[in-house]
């Protein structure tokens, strides 16, 4: 309804720019959009809606150890395999077509932190993210070879769970 306004302001590709780069932030800010997506197209990750913050079962050595491995995988929504890399300060993603996000990492204690939006070269990251926004983020539980994982937009009524894996 809003965009149609702007179909003629603009050539083919800023128009198909536009819509894509509003279908991506979309997904971001509007849980009621991301869910209908959701209900379409199920994840082929480990991803799961949550309606509320689910309790942390992990000890403070289990919470330690987290930032100690620095190495992970997870599953994208497609089910592709992203890597990450974990700094004190830093998390960096890599995804298999060769592009990465770069975000900066603050523990808010010592088992929870927040991941800020730097720069990414990848595509649907770059449309979904802006420079500054945040995502918060808990260590639930640790398993044999993952985390559980909580993540939060703050602001939003949006909330996951997922696997981290080592």
């Amino acid at each position: 309804k809003h965009l149609a306004q702007y179909s003629n302001q603009t050539d083919k590709n800023g128009w198909k720019s536009l819509v894509e780069n509003c279908y991506l932030r979309l997904q971001r800010e509007c849980p009621e959009f991301k869910y209908i997506l959701n209900k379409l197209e199920p994840s082929k990750g480990d991803w799961k809606r949550a309606n509320i913050e689910p309790d942390s079962k992990v000890s403070l050595k289990d919470c330690s150890d987290f930032f100690k491995i620095s190495k992970f995988k997870y599953l994208e929504h497609t089910g592709d395999t992203s890597k990450v890399i974990i700094t004190d300060s830093s998390w960096t993603d890599y995804f298999l077509d060769g592009s990465y996000s770069k975000l900066s990492l603050i523990k808010t204690n010592n088992c929870d932190f927040v991941i800020t939006f730097i720069e990414s070269n990848n595509y649907i990251r770059n449309g979904f993210s802006k420079p500054g926004d945040k995502y918060r983020y808990k260590i639930l539980q640790k398993f044999d070879t993952y985390y559980e994982m909580f993540i939060e937009i703050p602001g939003s009524t949006q909330m996951q769970t997922f696997r981290l894996y080592y």
